[in-house]
């Protein structure tokens, strides 16, 4: 099928696509990951699309048949007879109201009601207003939360989040790209502690107060914890009420990965000094791949290698870049590797 056309409405109304979400399969999560990687662009439909069919999935669980029938009959009509339109392109700080969200909106909505609650559903899709955050490659960008939580956007990353979290149960946010956490700590009126959550493709990472930093790209994440206590929940337990425990508690120190491929979890062993030094306008390498650096060069910064010399993407690199300057790190390959860097605009090619 010619997925890379269908909106968020189309996917989530797609057999294929809803039995990958609500049981997938390592067959499946590979072609939705790849898709992805070919076509970037789709991301934010397929996550909303996500969204919807788990807010149904939910509904499976608890309704009647009689009433999930006439659930799924009210969600079809909406759907199907709403003309989903592209978005402008965004400004810096947006107010998600496009008419192609709004129907979307109104079928999770149904959820709520149709259930005799609506909580979780009008939570993710209700009408108050979204912002989201973004950065252009080679950005850097520190936010001031509504609860008073920090972030820094590295370049090219995109941050989402309720405008009001105002009597909410949690304060969730959603991260696409790297960021830095500087965590508040909040309670309820009630004197309970307020979770910060942030979700990525495939994980949740649930926090009080702390400091950490999450990469999530390529259907990676990857968190590093430098201070505090932070639980982590793969995609198979983050949506599942039944859930009583994550699937990792990180101390401080810890870095764990996430493949949405292979649903692994894996400890690694990396300085946190070093994955967050970006936020000094610097990256610090050691013994490190030069095809891996190209590629977060790449993610960040949006520049383009070709490699002409056979083999050079194996070799390896120990050092400093300078991310306001990339062109300096290629030249230190020529010196080292005796290669020629010929460069023009963000494009270099290695020969």
């Amino acid at each position: 099928m010619d997925f890379e056309n269908y909106s968020a409405i189309d996917l989530a109304l797609d057999e294929g696509f809803k039995q990958w979400v609500q049981s997938p399969t390592p067959e499946a999560t590979l072609f939705w990951t790849q898709f992805l990687q070919q076509h970037p662009h789709q991301e934010e439909a397929v996550l909303e699309a996500r969204l919807l069919v788990e807010q149904l999935s939910v509904a499976s669980e608890v309704a009647s048949p009689e009433r999930l029938e006439l659930l799924w009959g009210r969600i079809q009509t909406e759907l199907q007879t709403t003309v989903a339109t592209k978005r402008n392109s965004t400004p810096d700080v947006m107010l998600l109201k496009s008419t192609w969200f709004m129907p979307i909106r109104r079928a999770a909505i149904w959820v709520g009601l149709l259930l005799g609650g609506g909580g979780l559903a009008y939570y993710h899709f209700g009408y108050a207003p979204t912002i989201q955050y973004e950065t252009a490659y080679g950005e850097t960008k520190t936010l001031t939360l509504p609860d008073g939580s920090v972030v820094t956007l590295n370049g090219h990353s995109k941050l989402t989040l309720q405008a009001d979290w105002t009597g909410q149960p949690t304060r969730d946010v959603w991260l696409a790209g790297e960021a830095f956490f500087a965590v508040k700590k909040q309670k309820s009126n009630g004197g309970q502690p307020v979770k910060f959550r942030v979700l990525t493709p495939g994980m949740r990472i649930d926090v009080l107060g702390t400091r950490f930093n999450v990469n999530s790209r390529r259907r990676e994440t990857v968190v590093a914890l430098e201070e505090g206590q932070i639980q982590v929940w793969s995609e198979s337990t983050a949506h599942q009420s039944t859930a009583k425990h994550p699937v990792a508690l990180m101390q401080p120190g810890d870095v764990l990965s996430y493949s949405e491929a292979s649903q692994h979890l894996v400890n690694q062993q990396a300085n946190l000094t070093t994955l967050a030094s970006w936020r000094d306008k610097r990256l610090i390498f050691n013994d490190t791949p030069i095809g891996e650096i190209v590629q977060a060069l790449s993610d960040s910064y949006g520049i383009e290698v070709e490699y002409q010399r056979q083999g050079i993407a194996n070799k390896r690199f120990s050092g400093s870049v300078q991310t306001d300057s990339v062109a300096v790190f290629f030249k230190k390959l020529e010196k080292i590797y005796g290669v020629t860097v010929l460069q023009t605009a963000n494009r270099f090619i290695i020969r």
